[in-house]
């Protein structure tokens, strides 16, 4: 949020809301791994995409080839954010999570 402070010619002090705005062809995309990196100025958080491999009934050495191999983690985002920033979101997250929980636990105990 924006916020004008008193200024030497102002006396009065005001805030611009932020519109949050979501294009409708913007895509959710599912991350099953993470990877955090930071610098002295940012952390990068990479969100990847990891199906496993398809075995069904697989043989000894299917497995063993599979093992051998891995699977791809496609990368579907990479975020920077600044070390303010990657608080503030661990703070909005933990708020998100314990309300989830609650929810989840009250709707589980009214069962």
């Amino acid at each position: 949020m924006a916020k004008k402070t008193k200024g030497a010619a102002e006396e009065s002090e005001y805030t611009v809301p932020i519109r949050w705005e979501i294009p409708d062809d913007l895509k959710v995309l599912w991350a099953s791994n993470f990877i955090v990196q930071h610098s002295m100025r940012e952390f990068i958080l990479s969100f990847f995409q990891a199906p496993p491999p398809l075995l069904i009934e697989p043989t000894k050495e299917e497995l063993e080839a599979a093992a051998k191999a891995g699977y791809p983690a496609k990368a579907v985002a990479r975020i920077a954010l600044s070390p303010a920033a990657v608080k503030e979101l661990i703070e909005i997250l933990q708020t998100n999570l314990d309300n989830f929980v609650r929810v989840m636990e009250e709707q589980l105990g009214e069962e």
